[in-house]
């Protein structure tokens, strides 16, 4: 099977093109892939950096606070009257620590003594404050085997505004964790992230002993802004970033300040697990989830999508370990990388059509010389030497062909000429200079000569002479005799003619 010329160079030259273009978009489109996934891990790490910091942020001051507090010899007081001698340093830093949300102390016989800035609009309705009042002050005390719960209200400058008596109360310190912790142990402790039942927020409790051993000073720290800062956080419009512990509780969802709280079977407000919650990606999550790939990133796909998860541990006063995990869909994080690709298509198709025009063009061009100079062949195999050979290319090779072609063209027409010569010359000297002058001719020589074997065989005599060269012409017609001796054929056995 036999291809044309053009198609073959024009074929040759698109299939170049198009690998070399796929060849290219495919390695830009794996380079910017790689890249896209690479700023997304920057991004994940830099999520949990922000993030950690925040929280050591946020549970700082509450350190310093608890500890220096602990410290002070009102905090051992056994009365409400020497307590109040705290309301200063404790109203100071509620005000210069707003994450703070009260600082309170549990004591050995039962006793409660807690300040509380009235920021939040539910805590003011629940404690039914009045509308000058900034700071609350709970207190619990044990008058025999009665136990007394009165509010106090002060406004900003710690002047009583009023106070409340209440039934007695079944609050007791000591039946609560951060108390049981705390006063076995001189270290302070924390109690982990929960949900405040009031304000019905996330935060975290520090507590730490007494030097005495007699009480335990606390802070509840609200983990709000925390909250609101990773609902800020997006990297994609569908990014998921999540906080949780070991057992699955979500305390934070991007998508939500806070999640969903639930009844448990007591009627008791609690958070959700991974796997009970309404959002099929993140129950999704909670039951795929690897708890042994943690501070790591992998995959997992959910709804027809591809999804990245990062998973790092942070920082926080408890052993029960919390972790933050970002989700984002590869098909949202890839977006601007596969919109690249398509443009990069697109824009190589056009190539490719220009290529195969430029190169059917090109084809075109060379073939041309080609189909010309094969009909000129023809017409020299059909003897047709009328036509001269106009061939003339860029291409050395084409045009070389082309100027060899005319060359035979010429020769084969002189050798006709010749011929045609042979058969119409009577006279044979004259004959024989036209030979000698066509041969000189196709030799491209200066001249030459013509000799003729003798009739005995022996001997080869020069019947003619010329070159134009030096004005030299003897023999044939010139009337002008050869002065060179003949040549013998044979002497002594040996051919001797040159």
């Amino acid at each position: 099977m036999r291809f044309p010329l053009q198609s073959s160079i024009a074929f040759l030259f698109t299939l170049l093109i198009m690998t070399l273009g796929v060849a290219l978009i495919s390695f830009n489109y794996v380079e910017n892939e790689e890249v896209a996934l690479l700023a997304a891990d920057d991004s994940f790490n830099r999520i949990s950096r922000e993030t950690a910091t925040q929280i050591r942020s946020l549970y700082r001051p509450a350190e310093v606070l608890v500890d220096l507090s602990s410290r002070l010899p009102a905090a051992q007081a056994d009365n409400y009257a020497k307590r109040t001698e705290l309301l200063q340093f404790f109203a100071k830093g509620l005000r210069n620590f707003t994450t703070i949300t009260s600082l309170f102390i549990g004591y050995e016989d039962g006793e409660f003594f807690q300040l509380r800035v009235l920021h939040d609009p539910e805590i003011r309705q629940a404690l039914q404050s009045p509308d000058s009042a900034t700071y609350a002050v709970v207190s619990i005390e044990t008058l025999g085997v009665q136990r007394l719960r009165t509010t106090y209200f002060y406004d900003e400058q710690l002047n009583l505004v009023t106070s409340q008596q209440h039934d007695a109360s079944d609050y007791d310190p000591r039946s609560r964790i951060w108390y049981k912790k705390a006063i076995q142990t001189k270290e302070q402790i924390g109690s982990g992230l929960y949900l405040f039942h009031l304000p019905r927020k996330l935060g975290a409790t520090l507590a730490q002993r007494t030097p005495n051993g007699k009480a335990v000073v606390g802070a509840d720290i609200t983990m709000h802004d925390l909250s609101q800062s990773i609902s800020n956080m997006h990297i994609t419009p569908a990014t998921r970033i999540l906080i949780f512990n070991d057992e699955g509780t979500l305390y934070v969802r991007s998508d939500k300040s806070l999640p969903e709280p639930l009844l448990d079977n007591s009627g008791r407000m609690q958070l959700p697990n991974l796997s009970n919650t309404n959002d099929p990606l993140i129950k999704a999550f909670g039951t795929l989830r690897e708890p042994s790939k943690q501070d790591d990133t992998y995959h997992f796909n959910f709804d027809g999508r591809r999804w990245r998860v990062s998973v790092t541990q942070l920082p926080t006063q408890n052993r029960n370990r919390v972790y933050l995990s970002v989700l984002v869909p590869e098909d949202e994080l890839l977006a601007d990388v596969r919109k690249l690709r398509d443009r990069s298509i697109v824009i190589s198709i056009i190539a490719l059509l220009l290529a195969i025009v430029v190169g059917w063009w090109f084809a075109q061009r060379i073939s041309l010389s080609l189909r010309k100079l094969a009909g000129a062949a023809q017409q020299i195999r059909q003897l047709k030497l009328d036509t001269p050979i106009d061939v003339h290319s860029k291409i050395a090779e084409v045009d070389d062909l082309a100027q060899t072609m005319r060359l035979m063209k010429s020769a084969v027409q002189e050798f006709i000429e010749v011929a045609r010569a042979l058969s119409a010359e009577p006279d044979f000297y004259r004959l024989l200079e036209q030979l000698l002058e066509q041969a000189r001719k196709a030799a491209d020589a200066d001249g030459g000569g013509i000799a003729l074997l003798t009739e005995d065989g022996l001997y080869m005599r020069f019947a003619v002479l010329a070159n134009p060269a030096i004005d030299l012409h003897v023999g044939g017609t010139s009337g002008k005799p050869v002065s060179v001796e003949p040549v013998p054929v044979h002497h002594d056995g040996t051919d001797t003619a040159p």
